[in-house]
């Protein structure tokens, strides 16, 4: 007599069996990453394709001054400035003590070099910093190398090498919204931002013993990362009260910065005009501008609360 089969155990069992096989499907996708594969010396063009990379990023880098936010000085550049030359402007989240000095500390290393070699001036150290992030970026394309080559082979370490050295680049202005009010749009290559140029200018300038710049509050610009000066220095918001007080401004500023066309000021002149920023100074029979003993002003919540150090 022949036993009868269970249909519902068979079921079961064909249930069990083909499940079986999900979990090392499983393990077989993740493999990769759990074990990279032995890979053996890099690519030959590696150093050279790095290379190719730095260039074209130093291309873009020194062809132009703008600034895709405002974060760029007022977080990292201006910091490190005020660190090793004395004058700069401390925002709140240093005042509070709420950010990392390992960025603008290591951008003050940079200027420190600098300025030991005599080249402390912004016509150098701003384009040696530039350099410097340029060289640092490459951690990026060499890092996807790295990994994607450990880890699914050769191929995909250089497409994914190719992948971070592009990175977006031609695409800036719309990861960030551009913050040139004079510009309006920030460009691949050779977009050299008026206001940069203005301050560059002011840097170099004879007589320069005090600036406002009208048109901008104080974390909308160069700041003294490029006017590099021991001056007072003012925004938008800490003069506004004098534009129809001639002699008060006088007292306090030798140049204006601008950038509308009949700013209605008497005794300064058109000195310089870049693009439509436009530098005032004053008259020479006007008084002496009044000294200011510290150049580091605080910046806190608000335009209206800052502490004149």
């Amino acid at each position: 007599m022949t036993r009868r089969k269970n249909p519902r155990k068979n079921r079961r069992r064909t249930t069990r069996s083909a499940s079986k096989p999900v979990l090392p499907r499983i393990q077989a996708a993740i493999e990769p990453l759990l074990h990279p594969r032995a890979t053996g010396r890099p690519w030959k063009y590696l150093p050279l394709v790095l290379a190719l990379a730095f260039a074209a990023r130093a291309v873009v880098a020194l062809s132009g001054d703008f600034v895709l936010h405002p974060d760029e000085i007022m977080q990292y550049l201006e910091p490190a400035h005020r660190l090793v030359f004395g004058s700069g402007i401390t925002y709140w989240e240093y005042f509070y003590g709420a950010r990392s000095w390992l960025v603008p500390g290591t951008v003050a290393g940079l200027l420190v070099l600098f300025d030991a070699v005599g080249l402390g001036q912004p016509s150098w150290y701003v384009g040696g910093v530039k350099l410097l992030f340029c060289a640092v970026s490459l951690a990026i394309p060499a890092g996807m190398y790295v990994f994607a080559r450990r880890h699914f082979g050769e191929t995909a370490g250089r497409v994914a090498l190719l992948a971070g050295i592009l990175n977006g680049l031609p695409y800036q202005d719309r990861v960030y919204k551009a913050w040139s009010r004079e510009t309006g749009a920030v460009r691949f290559v050779g977009n050299q931002e008026p206001i940069s140029s203005a301050y560059g200018y002011l840097a170099r300038a004879p007589g320069v013993s005090g600036a406002w710049q009208v048109a901008r509050p104080y974390f909308n610009f160069p700041g003294y990362y490029y006017l590099h000066r021991k001056i007072p220095f003012y925004d938008k918001y800490t003069l506004r009260g004098l534009k129809g007080n001639v002699e008060a401004a006088s007292s306090l500023v030798s140049r204006i910065v601008s950038v509308d066309s009949g700013f209605p000021i008497s005794g300064y002149y058109l000195e310089r005009q870049f693009c439509i920023v436009r530098i005032l100074r004053r008259d020479q029979n006007e008084p002496p501008v009044r000294p200011w003993i510290d150049h580091a002003p605080v910046i806190l919540s608000n335009p209206s609360q800052r502490i004149m150090r």
